[in-house]
């Protein structure tokens, strides 16, 4: 637990910070002599979680002297089968629960991107409209924050509260990805592709379960499905 937890900090230091870490076991043998370098920072952690980058990480940060906020992500285009996945900290803590700094990004990210898809990218004639859940398909995220007086919540300090930290990441969140947008159309275009096939291939399953729902529903008279026949004999 010791070794997981200096690990996970490691990469929230500074770049080129070097731990060395010695564990003894309970008869006095070394069972762990590692040295730790903070080589690429939090993108430490966007490394081992994706398989593979559909676009170059986008980071951003910001300090205030009260708050700050360190953010790194992409997409995995192998990977459209689950929603979001964000590992978060704040003030060194594991937020395992998240809180308000992950509810920033989320809210920032999803706000920008969806209405650049549905008002710029497909337009209004288009017969799909991306949602909230399609841009979080595939997201591998890695979000740390710092606030000078720290809420947290549950036994293990898990959920971050500080609702200052929400508004504070989803600004930052949305002014990020607006330059972000102005510097890089390349692979600004490949990820509205990634979200126009995730979102058709969600439309598509949506369909399929309306015309199952059609097929099996009831008549509001007797309560039986719409093609129900009385068995004979």
């Amino acid at each position: 637990e010791i070794y997981t937890m200096v690990a996970n900090i490691v990469p929230l230091l500074p770049i080129g910070t070097k731990v060395d870490f010695i564990g003894i076991d309970t008869i006095g043998n070394i069972a762990v002599n590692e040295e730790m370098i903070n080589s690429d920072g939090i993108f430490t952690f966007l490394r081992q979680r994706t398989k593979t980058a559909l676009i170059n990480p986008i980071t951003f940060s910001c300090d205030t002297k009260v708050m700050k906020a360190e953010v790194a992500f992409t997409y995995d285009s192998t990977d459209l089968t689950s929603a979001e996945d964000i590992i978060s900290f704040a003030n060194f803590t594991n937020t395992t629960g998240g809180g308000t700094h992950v509810n920033g990004f989320l809210d920032g990210l999803c706000t920008y991107m969806r209405n650049y898809m549905n008002k710029i990218y497909l337009g209004d004639k288009s017969k799909v409209t991306v949602n909230a859940n399609d841009i979080k398909t595939g997201l591998k995220a890695v979000v740390s924050v710092a606030h000078i007086n720290p809420i947290f919540m549950g036994q293990f300090k898990g959920i971050l509260s500080n609702l200052d930290m929400q508004d504070f990441v989803k600004k930052l969140t949305v002014e990020a990805l607006e330059n972000w947008s102005k510097t890089s159309p390349g692979e600004l275009l490949k990820l509205c592709k990634f979200f126009k096939e995730v979102a058709e291939i969600r439309a598509k399953s949506d369909n399929e379960k309306i015309k199952l729902s059609d097929k099996y529903s009831q008549s509001k008279i007797t309560g039986k499905p719409k093609d129900y026949v009385q068995p004979s004999g």
